[in-house]
């Protein structure tokens, strides 16, 4: 594989190398499993580089999106399906929230990385038109199946811009593309001139990243790229966008999924399982931001 030589942001060569995890997996050795959602290999990643004009972190490598497509093309992940509408509960009242208050209008709407397609099955009756994109073939089948939701099974490259939309979501997506930009620069197509984008991503400098350092449970193998508020601005200006409103995500999970997650920060593996109980937990970690965008 090739290095890159430049910023994927702001394209500057003052790149350094920077060991975002505390162990390094080759972008060759990955398989669909380190993809599920998930997942609890933490601390572990690509090799990343780090610019330091933004202070983007991104892979040391450049890599090819049909692979990634592929990889997650075969991602087969019942734990998330099974509890895919608990985990969404909160996160889908405050997108919900954001559209209605900052949308002007509500004649179409899109998903990438649509995922269970349990947000996009919440907002089919507020807009004329919905369209939700999933890599995972496994996750469209769901869709399919639970919530009657037709999800196009690709990845974002292969969206047509023959239509607009007034919409688009992309929750926890940017930091798992090819590139950062080609993904902003293809949503900045495909939105309406007064439309909005709601975009989620980890924030690599907030106090849990600070103090769970590379054991993070956001330092995962799809994790590509990681942000925070000067690269994530300099994403903003450098693809035509504004932000018009950033807030902190917060999760609703069963209590025994933060049980494990914890047991596996700790002990590097679970011993105890909880998952018979039904009992649901509302966690706000402060490391997750939700920016409302639009164009400038």
């Amino acid at each position: 594989m090739r290095e890159t030589n430049k910023c994927d942001i702001c394209g500057r060569d003052e790149l350094t190398n920077y060991s975002m995890g505390k162990d390094i997996i080759g972008f060759e050795e990955l398989t669909s499993a380190n993809f599920r959602v998930t997942d609890k290999d933490y601390g572990r990643c690509v090799q990343t580089v780090k610019c330091r004009n933004c202070g983007l972190i991104q892979p040391k490598y450049i890599l090819d999106s049909q692979d990634l497509i592929k990889l997650y093309a075969n991602v087969d992940d019942e734990s998330y399906l099974a509890t895919s509408d608990i985990r969404g509960t909160s996160n889908y009242r405050q997108v919900i929230k954001l559209i209605d208050k900052f949308a002007k209008n509500h004649e179409s709407l899109l998903e990438i990385g649509a995922g269970s397609g349990g947000l996009l099955d919440s907002l089919k009756h507020q807009f004329n038109h919905i369209h939700g994109v999933e890599p995972s073939e496994k996750f469209c089948q769901f869709a399919r199946e639970r919530y009657g939701l037709f999800l196009d099974n690709t990845g974002y490259e292969n969206i047509s811009e023959s239509r607009k939309y007034d919409v688009i979501l992309a929750l926890d997506v940017i930091e798992h593309v090819a590139s950062v930009k080609h993904f902003m620069d293809k949503v900045f197509q495909l939105l309406t001139d007064d439309g909005i984008v709601i975009v989620s991503t980890p924030n690599k400098n907030s106090l849990a990243a600070r103090l769970l350092g590379k054991k993070w449970w956001h330092i995962r193998p799809p994790h590509l790229y990681y942000l925070d508020k000067r690269s994530f601005n300099a994403l903003m200006d450098a693809t035509g966008f504004k932000i018009i409103r950033k807030a902190f995500f917060y999760w609703t999970f069963p209590i025994g999924y933060p049980i494990e997650c914890l047991q596996k920060l700790l002990f590097k593996k679970s011993y105890i399982s909880l998952d018979n109980l039904t009992f649901r937990v509302k966690l706000n970690t402060f490391d997750s931001w939700v920016y409302v965008i639009c164009k400038t």
